[in-house]
């Protein structure tokens, strides 16, 4: 680590906040986007109206190098902070310093959003585009500015409520200003050093003991000011561009593993270093990896039912599905048919879960090596398939992903506008095989609950695993028979339809 030098500091929240919006303190392009909730705002600022402490921030001068800022933080524009020569950026307190400014400076997004109660001096955020008058309610943007808080105190002077009233309220408003003026707001400032040691020192200081996630490390890493290519943002570009297939909710690290594959190494031992290697080819890969994602995400979305990232029984099949793309972006009319086998194979053997670490590595490397033609299966199949009955029907568990899965690609309701619907009879218990029904769209919802209203059976409701037998059972009241049929009926079914995909 190159030398650098360490000092804990206090500042009041008004001047850290000046040098903010000023430009002196400056927030790195390569930072976390914002993503506290309203929640997580309402629990900062009770935190500082109480006097807790809510962690320090740290501030970094480098040694030499520059680096695009933020221009906007909260809603406000700050000035250009290229002038000045002794500038920090901010390395962590990111969402601290945004949530700050967006409630506290007029024109912040949260601005008008969040108040407190004089009456028992609870901090409530409220939604709405304007503001809220009423006399018990003090917007913490006006009590922050202090001309701004004698207007309100003329206002609540002119009121009609009692003089004693009226005294409590202002005695509460200006306790708030002045707490808000007088809080002091910690901050270890790191002078010297370069990206890589700034990265290690906020990983050693962090406030909140979070590490930095494994994407925006790299994103700081392999950070270029002279380039608009930012590492974490490529991985929200794909999450959003996700969102048709209803995977958008896919976890972060799931598509840094795509990334991984790139460095020719197993992708369960990638590590940033790998990729920190590649820095210079860092931009191409991920508009590849983009690319591979989508059509990994297509197919298990069109050929294996998998209509929602819920319920995708193990992350590692679309890793190594994007990885199959990358060698071949129309597969043949039999790739595609052995990469079903092979993904269902995997979860109904629950190889991922049951398959040690290294036997996985060498099965990584046999499929890539099926992707490049070498071999002519994906994995070296054998009986071992669990057709056991999921207990729930509770997402998470593989086995309820599995049964599911097939049930959509059963009855072809694999839609491209399908999204996911579990529809559970009223009064039946936990959510399982036999009281549930698989929606993937508003028609199949309507249609289920008509007949669970009506009882009036159609052939429609074959799709949904109701016999005209079974729904005959359960006009004439015999819930429980009913369950029972329906139950071993749709097991049946999966176990079928799954050994003529498998064993064909």
């Amino acid at each position: 680590m190159a030398k650098m030098t360490i000092k804990a500091n206090r500042d009041y929240i008004t001047i850290v906040l000046d040098k903010v919006t000023g430009g002196e303190y400056a927030i790195p392009e390569f930072q976390r986007d914002f993503i506290w909730s309203s929640r997580a705002i309402v629990e900062l600022f009770d935190s500082i109206i109480k006097g807790y402490p809510i962690g320090s921030l740290i501030l970094w001068k480098p040694e030499s190098e520059k680096f695009k800022t933020i221009k906007d933080i909260g809603g406000i524009s700050v000035a250009n902070s290229e002038s000045y020569a002794d500038q920090m950026y901010i390395l962590d307190g990111r969402q601290r310093i945004t949530a700050l400014v967006s409630v506290l400076y007029p024109n912040g997004k949260n601005y008008n959003h969040l108040y407190i109660d004089l009456d028992d001096m609870r901090i409530l955020y409220l939604n709405g585009k304007k503001s809220i008058v009423k006399a018990n309610l003090l917007k913490l943007g006006v009590a922050y500015d202090t001309y701004e808080l004698v207007d309100f105190l003329e206002k609540l002077k002119a009121s009609t409520l009692a003089d004693t009233l009226k005294k409590e309220y202002a005695d509460r408003a200006k306790k708030v200003n002045k707490t808000l003026l007088s809080y002091e707001l910690g901050y270890i400032s790191v002078h010297g050093g370069f990206i890589n040691d700034a990265v290690e020192v906020f990983s050693r200081l962090n406030s909140k003991s979070t590490p930095i996630s494994p994407d925006y490390m790299l994103q700081a890493l392999a950070y270029n000011p002279d380039s608009d290519f930012l590492f974490a943002k490529e991985i929200s570009a794909i999450q959003l561009n996700l969102q048709k297939y209803n995977f958008q909710g896919i976890k972060r690290d799931v598509l840094l593993r795509c990334a991984y594959t790139y460095a020719d190494i197993p992708f369960i031992d990638g590590k940033v270093e790998n990729l920190l290697k590649m820095k210079d080819e860092l931009q191409l890969i991920m508009t590849q990896v983009a690319e591979n994602v989508i059509l990994a995400t297509e197919f298990l979305f069109h050929q294996c039912g998998v209509i929602d990232y819920r319920l995708l029984p193990y992350a590692y099949q679309l890793v190594m599905l994007a990885s199959f793309f990358r060698w071949n972006k129309e597969p043949r009319p039999d790739q595609i048919k052995e990469l079903k086998k092979w993904f269902f194979y995997t979860t109904y053997s629950a190889y991922f879960t049951n398959t040690s670490l290294s036997v996985i590595r060498e099965d990584i490397r046999r499929f890539t090596d099926y992707a490049k033609g070498g071999v002519s299966t994906p994995i070296e199949y054998n009986d071992e398939i669990d057709f056991k009955r999921p207990d729930t029907l509770n997402l998470g568990g593989v086995r309820a992903c599995a049964f599911v899965i097939s049930t959509i690609l059963q009855h072809n309701l694999q839609k491209d506008n399908a999204h996911l619907e579990i529809i559970t009879m009223p009064h039946t218990g936990l959510k399982n095989i036999g009281n549930s029904f698989i929606c993937t769209s508003r028609e199949d919802v309507e249609t289920v609950l008509s007949w669970l209203t009506e009882k009036k059976w159609i052939k429609k409701l074959y799709d949904f695993g109701l016999t005209e037998n079974l729904a005959k059972i359960y006009g004439e009241g015999e819930e429980e028979r009913f369950m029972e049929l329906r139950t071993a009926y749709l097991a049946e079914q999966e176990e079928t339809f799954m050994k003529a995909l498998l064993f064909d």
